[in-house]
């Protein structure tokens, strides 16, 4: 049996009023999975509709490429990628099998992914090259390792064509690569936003997208001096924050200072949005783990102590402007950017400004704690904490899926 495949050709035509006699073509390369990963180092040609390459450009970390001074007439993209294939394995193999048999049917990129011997259908063949490469016993596919779109655009007048382009691994016909994202990149498809009048950039983490830096939002409240009677915040409807040493310049800086339940909006579910903007939402203890162990494998996310051996310098602002001397391992790898924002305890005092940080998950240790993460300006690890929920710590929001 033989399913046959098709080319994915998206048709753009662009008529505008005529006002010289050229264009340009920009757009970005994305792999074909659930958060559309930048793809970097990708050949892409601009080719006549005979197939002649008339220019190329090679995409950025954030996968952009772009052609300039394009004449009009109607032209075929092409890309190319030298970059190892990931991502492909038995149930890959298995779904290859069962296209060929007629138990499912693969679509688009994956129906293309999926002709491993690059012979215009898929066999059983294809599925045992799967298996072969997912065992070892292949390093790459005989005839190709990527497959881009390739879209036909015709340029009837002056116009900037944004023309986006998606590419998968030959065999990863269930889209499940992730290809390590460039740190420090923005998200793909949105660099910033603006929440309550404060722009916010992003940043790229493996497949998670966070906020560049710490939350500012909300109505400052004194903090007072009130022993083990919290009583500053209260749920009034009111986003409220503390600012260090109660002056609004420091949560300009370095962010505001939240209690547990004021950033959760007094409920107690992890993962909620919280006090963050809508599409985005307060981490997890487990979505924090899986962002320190992509940077850094050898953190613990089981103890609550310090663990890693890179992870706090990689996500530590570089240099001694918001951090004490010695700023230990501090090289920003990760564009995360931690600043030396300090902490308010449950009593009502402010610390460790330059000297440390600490950041909030929405995962709870008790009904009195909520569980979180600290740097320091002496060390280059990380330290999973508990504390009690009315202290006052720093956010970072997350972007959902």
């Amino acid at each position: 049996m033989k399913k046959f495949l098709f080319t994915v050709t998206p048709f753009i035509v662009i008529s505008l009023a005529c006002f010289s006699q050229t264009s340009r073509i920009s757009g970005q390369l994305t792999y074909d999975n659930t958060v559309s990963t930048p793809l970097k180092d990708v050949e892409v040609y601009l080719k006549t509709a005979t197939g002649t390459i008339l220019d190329s450009s090679t995409s950025t970390v954030t996968g952009y490429y772009h052609f300039e001074n394009v004449s009009f007439g109607q032209y075929q993209i092409t890309a190319q990628s030298n970059e190892v294939p990931g991502g492909i394995n038995n149930i890959d193999a298995l779904q290859v099998l069962k296209h060929y048999i007629g138990y499912i049917t693969l679509t688009g990129l994956s129906l293309l992914a999926g002709d491993a011997d690059f012979s215009g259908y898929i066999n059983s063949i294809d599925a045992l090259y799967c298996a072969k490469l997912f065992a070892g016993y292949l390093s790459g596919f005989p005839f190709r390792n990527w497959i881009f779109e390739q879209p036909t655009v015709t340029i009837s007048d002056i116009a900037t064509v944004i023309q986006n382009i998606k590419g998968i691994c030959v065999g990863d016909v269930n889209q499940s690569y992730f290809p390590e994202a460039v740190p420090g990149v923005s998200c793909p498809n949105i660099p910033a936003f603006v929440y309550g009048g404060q722009t916010y950039n992003t940043l790229q983490i493996g497949t998670q997208c966070w906020m560049k830096e710490n939350l500012n939002i909300g109505t400052m409240v004194t903090s007072n001096l009130t022993g083990d009677i919290h009583s500053d915040c209260i749920n009034n409807g009111i986003i409220e924050k503390y600012c260090y040493n109660n002056d609004p310049a420091n949560c300009a800086i370095y962010g505001g200072l939240y209690d547990w339940n004021e950033m959760m909006q007094y409920t107690t579910t992890p993962g909620v949005q919280g006090i963050c903007p809508i599409g985005w939402h307060l981490p997890t203890d487990e979505e924090w783990c899986t962002m320190t162990t992509y940077l850094d494998a050898t953190v613990n996310c089981m103890e609550y102590d310090l663990s890693g051996t890179t992870i706090g310098g990689k996500l530590k602002e570089t240099g001694l402007t918001h951090w004490i001397s010695p700023n230990a391992g501090a090289t920003n790898e990760s564009g995360f950017t931690a600043l030396g924002a300090g902490s308010r305890d449950n009593y009502g005092n402010f610390y460790g400004l330059f000297y440390n940080t600490e950041f909030w998950s929405s995962s709870e240790y008790s009904s009195e704690g909520g569980i979180g993460r600290f740097l320091s300006y002496g060390s280059s690890d990380i330290f999973r904490f508990y504390d009690l929920k009315t202290s006052g710590f720093s956010l970072r929001c997350v972007r959902n899926n």
